[in-house]
């Protein structure tokens, strides 16, 4: 990594406000991807962060504010007396050298006891830049070291355990909203090893039992000790760092395969997705009572970390010079649709001009709904290659699968623009499917979506009264039947709504 001072720096590879991408995002996505290079936070000089990544992991991190001084990490560690840190503080005045190598030259402390204190200063600076406003910009600069390397430098750290800390000091609300309408009422579960000293004891012992017992938000706000606002921000950390992940989960639970456990008390009974755990605080699904309000933009518009997606421009890159090609990350997480096209079944059931097959869908198989699960996930989260490579392994266990087929539909719509031709082809698609399939899950949903791109509001309100009397728990169809103002049985009201949007 190329070492620059913060005058001579290029142009940032990548930049945006922490309003659309909080710094748990940023950091989660360096660490998902490797990345190497700076992020510079902050627009007032008075109030600026520079957090340098190796390999996705922080090395070292610079503020514009005196957060945290050596010689105080040191006093309060024990490791220096008064007078020694008044008299190392004196000589740092006269010969401006660094404060640890006069303490290493006087033999005051010894090299652990300063790469203790580094440590701790370092996490306090990095803990500070999580209380920037969300109105901060931030840039990141590929590749390149805007801080440089000291003496004595240490090793680079796991950001997660202060990205938890700082989603449960200051959550951005927005994001975890958004999140938790991904999710709904899916049950998480643990699929990775996480690091349970970031948490408190109740903190600790709900999501050590997530390896067990998967469980919705309900569920997770219902543990000893942990509740509503704290089930959401872990819900929100766990899936953003791709620690948990949501399952299908019916009939009693099996326990997922984890290192071993304290004794936690679980639930009693079979895990049901419908659950109907009534929690203060915690609104049914489809309410709109607080603390969460689902009054989001539609799920094909929603841009979710979880981590940040390429395609929708997590880290807003210049023009020819994207992040991951400067970063060795891969050169695009763009779903085309020609690598959609690729990925569906030889032997496909139907066509865009072909009539629906007569053999019957084919049964349900445990491991293609739960990729179909993950898939559906990561769209509504933006992350449409992750989405379509989930649909193929659907369709890999279970080929021909309606849903899987009209989940990778939905995804070559979403990165379709200005081509009414190709849209009109994806509705011709998902109209086999759902001749083949009426009750493909979701295809209605996805159907609905490219009718109202096409202008065709009367069918999309079909489709999505059809999406909601199928599913009544499904939020998503429901709150874009009410945002074109229809509901069963007003069909008055939503032609006057309809003309509305035509006069538009």
């Amino acid at each position: 990594m190329l070492t620059l001072d913060p005058a001579a720096r290029p142009a940032p590879s990548a930049q945006g406000f922490l309003s659309d991408r909080p710094l748990a995002q940023l950091l989660v996505y360096a660490l998902d991807r490797a990345l190497d290079g700076t992020f510079e936070l902050g627009d007032d000089p008075h109030q600026l962060a520079r957090v340098v990544v190796v390999r996705g992991k922080v090395s070292r991190v610079w503020t514009s504010e005196p957060v945290c001084y050596l010689g105080h990490a040191l006093y309060e560690a024990g490791a220096l007396t008064d007078a020694q840190l008044g008299a190392s503080l004196a000589e740092i005045a006269s010969t401006r050298s660094l404060h640890g190598q006069i303490l290493l030259a006087r033999k005051v402390i010894d090299v652990a006891q300063l790469s203790q204190a580094l440590r701790q200063q370092r996490l306090r600076k990095l803990h500070h830049a999580f209380t920037f406003p969300a109105t901060s910009r931030f840039e990141f600069y590929a590749a390149v070291d805007l801080i440089g390397e000291r003496p004595n430098d240490v090793e680079a750290v796991d950001p997660l355990p202060s990205i938890w800390r700082g989603i449960a000091a200051k959550a951005p609300r927005e994001q975890i909203v958004r999140t938790l309408e991904a999710v709904g009422e899916f049950p998480i579960r643990l699929v990775r090893t996480v690091d349970l000293e970031m948490f408190s004891q109740a903190e600790r012992q709900a999501v050590e039992s997530l390896w067990h017992w998967p469980a919705t938000l309900a569920e997770l706000a219902s543990r000893p000790g942990v509740g509503a606002r704290t089930a959401e921000k872990l819900i929100y950390f766990l899936t953003l760092a791709r620690l948990a992940q949501m399952v299908e989960a019916k009939g009693p639970p099996v326990a997922s395969p984890g290192p071993p456990s304290v004794s936690v008390a679980t639930p009693a009974g079979p895990l049901s997705v419908r659950s109907k755990v009534s929690v203060p605080g915690v609104p049914p699904r489809g309410s709109d009572e607080a603390p969460l309000s689902f009054r989001a933009p539609p799920p094909s518009s929603i841009r979710v970390p979880t981590p940040m997606s390429v395609s929708q421009g997590p880290l807003s890159s210049r023009s020819g010079s994207p992040l991951s090609s400067r970063a060795g990350a891969p050169p695009s997480s763009r779903a085309t649709p020609q690598a959609i096209a690729d990925a569906r079944p030889e032997a496909s059931p139907m066509s865009v001009r072909g009539a629906p097959a007569p053999v019957p869908p084919p049964a349900r198989n445990p491991e293609a709904d739960d990729a179909l699960t993950q898939g559906e996930m990561y769209f509504v989260m933006g992350e449409r290659q992750e989405a379509a490579a989930c649909a193929r392994k659907a369709l890999a266990a279970s080929p021909k699968m309606p849903a899987a087929m009209a989940l990778l539909a939905a995804i070559e719509a979403a990165g379709v623009t200005d081509d009414e031709g190709k849209l009109r082809e994806i509705v011709k698609r998902l109209d086999a499917i759902l001749a083949w399939d009426p009750k493909c899950r979701r295809g209605h949903l996805y159907r609905a979506r490219v009718r109202k791109r096409l202008g065709d509001n009367d069918g999309a309100v079909g489709d999505l009264r059809q999406a909601v009397a199928r599913d009544p728990d499904d939020a998503d169809a429901a709150r874009e039947l009410k945002q074109f103002g229809a509901s069963k049985g007003e069909s008055q009201r939503s032609g006057s709504l309809l003309d509305r949007l035509r006069g538009r």
